[in-house]
């Protein structure tokens, strides 16, 4: 039902309601660090809201379409309101199509804001701290407020102990805006267990210069070329179009004029051109059909965390889930144990033959 609250899926198999930002920034203002992941779960849930998303199209461009129609119409049916009540009911309209665009995202991403709370320590339900709770036979951390039931190797970045945790650089809002960076919805991303981390930018302009000091020259460059490369077939083609729209332009506007006394077609054509021309170059450089998800899996897949740039070989530690979760932010991504084809500073893992002693390498 629309009116009732967003659930999800704990560890047990149960349907639980999903924890709001809310509570941890009223209910739980005492506890160390809540406010600070509350704040994170309303950027996550502001961010998650701003994707374009096949499920959530028609309802932003209905809403769009009844607020546009609500606002032109409104005076027709009651003259007597003033001039300005369209404008004013166009302005609420869209604050109510924004909040509900916001209650539709906590409903189809509650499994990522769960996962989200349960890495700080929280129960993904109720948002009660999960410290000091010992796992049961299962290896779950069962909350004693509500419940559920989450995996004890889930609590990957606990809110008590925040000190010393790896993560981007952030620049100044001048970058942004001139678009060198990207805004925090290309940023936030989810790791392979939901849970919603700052990844780096493709070009790694946020990358700490000591941690591409640890990586070194040849990592850095494999990194750049691996995260370019995503999404980079489904660019070239948006940046078709404004190509083709140039080749109309110039066969049914300058073509059938054949003369130069024409200046203003001429003028018109070269600005329209230049325009989509460097449109197309910034839809290249951008980060369309590039979400942060599928950058960090594509850096997992090179042993690389993209979200401290740290080495997944040396810096990882192996899960009962098969994935691997940095030591650095503690971001959890699939296990590669092949060895990166490149790497200059990854050990190469041991090898074992059939019959020989266990944990006995083989040079």
């Amino acid at each position: 039902m629309l009116g009732s609250k967003p659930t999800t899926i704990d560890d047990l198999g149960h349907n639980v309601p999903v924890v709001q930002a809310s509570q941890l920034l009223r209910g739980h203002a005492d506890l160390e660090g809540a406010p600070a992941v509350g704040s994170f779960l309303k950027r996550v849930v502001r961010a998650e809201s701003h994707r374009t998303r096949w499920r959530t199209i028609p309802f932003a461009v209905g809403g769009v379409l009844l607020v546009m129609l609500a606002a032109s119409s409104i005076r027709r049916f009651l003259p007597g309101l003033p001039f300005y009540a369209p404008t004013i009911v166009f302005f609420v309209g869209i604050g109510f199509l924004s909040a509900g665009m916001r209650f539709l995202t906590m409903r189809t991403r509650a499994p990522i804001l769960s996962a989200t709370a349960t890495s700080f320590g929280l129960c993904g339900s109720c948002g009660y701290t999960l410290r000091g709770l010992a796992p049961n036979d299962r290896g779950d951390l069962v909350c004693p407020e509500c419940g559920s039931a989450w995996h004890h190797f889930r609590v990957t970045r606990p809110h008590w102990d925040a000190a010393g945790r790896d993560g981007p650089r952030h620049r100044s809002w001048f970058l942004r805006c001139i678009g060198l960076l990207p805004n925090e919805v290309h940023r936030l991303g989810a790791d392979s267990r939901g849970a919603c981390f700052l990844m780096l930018d493709k070009r790694l302009r946020l990358l700490p210069a000591t941690r591409r000091a640890e990586l070194g020259v040849r990592r850095v460059h494999q990194l750049r070329r691996t995260l370019c490369r995503v999404g980079a077939r489904r660019r070239w083609l948006f940046a078709l179009l404004p190509i083709l729209l140039i080749c109309l332009e110039i066969v049914y506007f300058v073509l059938p004029q054949g003369g130069s006394d024409k200046v203003a077609v001429y003028v018109l054509l070269a600005v329209t051109g230049l325009s989509l021309l460097f449109g197309g170059i910034a839809l290249i450089r951008g980060y369309t059909g590039a979400p942060p998800a599928a950058r960090g899996a594509a850096a997992a897949r090179i042993n690389i965390c993209n979200v401290c740039a740290r080495d997944l070989l040396t810096d990882g530690i192996p899960q009962p889930d098969h994935t691997v979760v940095c030591r650095g932010c503690g971001a959890a991504w699939p296990a590669h144990a092949t060895p990166t084809p490149g790497a200059n500073d990854a050990p190469p893992l041991p090898r074992t033959m059939p019959g020989d002693p266990p944990n006995r390498p083989v040079a």
